[in-house]
């Protein structure tokens, strides 16, 4: 049911003075908000008809109100496939449907009601809305001082000023009348206070009296006597988006909500649109011409390189991937990479409205690395299961059907279907199996009958990043990341067209210009052009050469980079001893997870075992990336660390090879708890 202590009179906002406060529910004094805690994009699985369909996003509804946008995904364009919001304001069984120009709508779904959770929202089973394989995205806001409000009034049809809660300046307002028939009117800071839009129509902004002519301030926003905004006894429902408001993060400097514009250029290469973050939510629409409102979420995202085919639009019920708006997205912002002339056609103007990625620190390694295996069952679709979205994935295949070795292949959400093969310095293979569309893990629809496993990361300050580019031969090329700490192990891969090795830099043994292949066994090389001589990675950018490995015109890239976060990753070295073990204590409390090692004085091969086909006493299996070998199961080269703090190699003398334990060697490792 929907928690009646929260819902709040649809005139509280009229009431009092202080805009609003009495609704007030942002973070406490001194409290780190994240825009993990206040919006997510989540996947739930296919519908089942008769069962409700659950969003277990994370989102506090107990204590918080706040929207839930639902679209869905496939299916044929029409009623039961519009865009539905719900709200705390209105009750969690009753929506507005988008495009409908209709007012509420109640849902009726029994024998489950529709609910706002303490974990986030479940909607009741009305089969017309979710019938059985209906596959959804949902986008839920919660209200939280500069990122999001709600506020619902009743008309007068008199000039006047509507209090609000977002505590910063709106960058844009959504008002529907949820009693009678209107449309959605929208106000945009880039438009001003004298033009609207139409949320459910692909009209420019036309000039408007709706805002009485005056921007909203941190308190109110404005309404004329226009019917449209303000008719005398309806009521209306507004959805307040805030802009730029640096309060957020661990150091509350960061902002997680940006509303702007840009020009189209009608180019592949469209303007690069710098919002000081990479987005995860991205609405664009044209402001000066005519087109939909794209929709587009990293969730459902494609190649960031190339194109993005999943964009729904808010004025249609279309299915996913109608229009190909081609908004790659930045480790800084987003780039419309098509002459399409809904994001990017000359002479247009287009407006945007922005949400940070997420990016809070994970508290345990289970929460951005896991390792899942799948048995050989053939014909069947390959599912990995990670208990967190995926962003990279790396698998081995033991052999396939016909007995055959099979690659060691990395695919990541921002290169969509296509993978890398790791010993290899081939291009990119392109695999429409390859999804990372998935709230739990990833899947590939292989069919083969192969044991194989899978290691799965997500991105992580501290942690983990991923970062894609296209090559423009400049030299000291700064590229931005979002790791948010000095990457320690830099790993570089071009991805075509044409291929080359995989360069990989680390900065606790190597220099500015010294890089070793990943794809080979070699020792440490200097005077490598891939990365700049000069300039060292820092906190939100490393540098490249122009050399065609890194940064080659018209070349797409991908990089992979690693930092040590206290308890959950280390990347270090240490030195070979032959006649005795090394126990390498990386600070964890319950051993190792996950270990590689590379000798980079001289040639040695990169090893890598894990937990879940064994590290401890007797054998302890391993896979080599820069080999095409099937996985050995004979040795036992290392065990966890005594202490569970990390891991332990075995000396020489016991049959570990020189390329892990010698006298005088040194080696790279990345661990993780």
């Amino acid at each position: 049911m929907f928690n009646a202590h929260k819902k709040q009179s649809p005139f509280l906002g009229l009431l009092g003075s202080g805009g609003g406060l009495p609704y007030l529910t942002g973070r406490a004094s001194g409290d780190k908000t994240y825009v993990d805690d206040v919006f997510s994009t989540y996947l739930p699985e296919s519908a089942v008809s008769d069962q409700p369909l659950n969003i277990d996003n994370g989102i506090d509804f107990d204590t918080h109100d706040g929207l839930v946008w639902l679209k869905r995904r496939n299916g044929t364009a029409g009623t039961f496939t519009q865009h539905a919001l719900i709200d705390t304001e209105r009750g969690a069984d009753t929506a507005l449907l988008l495009p409908s120009t209709s007012g509420n709508s109640v849902l009726t779904g029994a024998p489950y009601s529709s609910s706002f959770d303490s974990d986030g929202f479940t909607w009741g089973s009305e089969n017309n809305f979710h019938p059985t394989g209906a596959d959804y995205v949902s986008w839920t806001f919660r209200k939280a001082p500069g990122f999001f409000d709600i506020v619902t009034y009743p008309g007068n049809q008199t000039a006047r000023t509507i209090p609000h809660s977002l505590g910063s300046v709106p960058g844009m307002i959504i008002i529907k009348c949820i009693t009678d028939t209107s449309y959605w009117r929208v106000y945009h800071r880039s438009t001003g206070a004298t033009k609207a839009l139409e949320l459910n129509s692909d009209d420019k902004a036309n000039p408007e009296t709706y805002w009485n002519s005056t921007s909203p301030t941190s308190s109110v926003f404005s309404l004329s006597a226009e019917t449209a905004v303000n008719k005398t006894d309806e009521t209306y429902v507004a959805y307040i988006f805030a802009h730029d408001e640096a309060s957020f993060g661990t150091d509350g400097n960061e902002s997680i909500i940006k509303c702007g514009s840009y020009p189209g250029n009608d180019s592949s290469t469209g303007p690069e649109i710098n919002l000081g973050f990479e987005p995860q939510w991205l609405m664009v629409k044209a402001a000066t011409g005519t087109g939909p409102w794209i929709i587009q979420d990293m969730m459902r995202s494609g190649d960031q390189n190339s194109n993005v085919d999943f964009s729904l639009n808010a004025n249609t019920s279309n299915p996913e991937g109608e229009f190909d708006p081609n908004l790659g997205v930045t480790a800084t912002g987003f780039q419309p990479r098509s002459t399409s002339s809904y994001a990017n056609g000359s002479d247009v103007t287009y407006i945007y409205m922005a949400i940070r990625r997420p990016h809070k620190p994970p508290t345990a390694a289970t929460d951005v690395f896991a390792i899942d295996s799948y048995g050989p069952t053939s014909g069947r679709v390959m599912t990995y299961t990670s208990g967190f979205p995926v962003d990279m994935s790396i698998s081995k295949f033991d052999f396939d059907s016909t007995g055959t070795l099979r690659d060691i292949e990395l695919g990541s959400r921002l290169t969509g279907s296509n993978f890398l093969v790791t010993h290899s310095n081939s291009p990119e293979v392109s695999d429409t199996s390859f999804k990372y569309d998935y709230q739990n893990g990833w899947r590939s629809n292989s069919g083969t009958s192969a044991t194989s496993y899978s290691y799965m990361f997500k991105r992580a300050p501290g942690f983990f990043d991923v970062v894609c580019w296209d090559g423009n031969s400049s030299g000291n090329r700064a590229i931005p990341h979002a790791l948010g700490v000095t990457p320690e192990l830099l790993i570089v891969k071009r991805r075509g067209p044409n291929g080359d090795g995989w360069w990989t830099q680390y900065t606790g043994i190597f220099g500015t210009n010294t890089g070793i292949r990943l794809d080979s066994s070699e020792r440490l090389v200097t005077g490598v052009s891939a990365f700049n001589g000069t300039s060292a990675a820092t906190s939100s950018a490393f540098y490249l050469g122009s050399d065609s490995s890194t940064n080659g015109t018209g070349v797409k890239y991908l990089a992979i980079l690693f930092a040590t976060l206290p308890g959950i990753s280390k990347v270090g070295s240490y030195s070979g001893d032959t006649n005795n073990a090394v126990e390498v204590d990386c600070g964890f409390s319950a051993g190792a997870r996950f270990v590689l090692i590379k000798r980079t004085d001289d040639p040695g091969d990169w090893y890598v075992w894990d937990s879940v086909r064994g590290i401890g006493s007797g054998d302890d299996p391993y896979i080599l990336l820069n080999e095409n070998y099937s996985q050995v199961t004979n040795t036992d080269y290392i065990d966890q660390h005594p202490d569970n703090k990390g891991f332990k190699v075995n000396s020489g003398t016991s049959g570990v090879p020189t390329a892990l334990n010698e006298t005088g060697g040194t080696y790279l490792f990345l661990a993780i708890a």
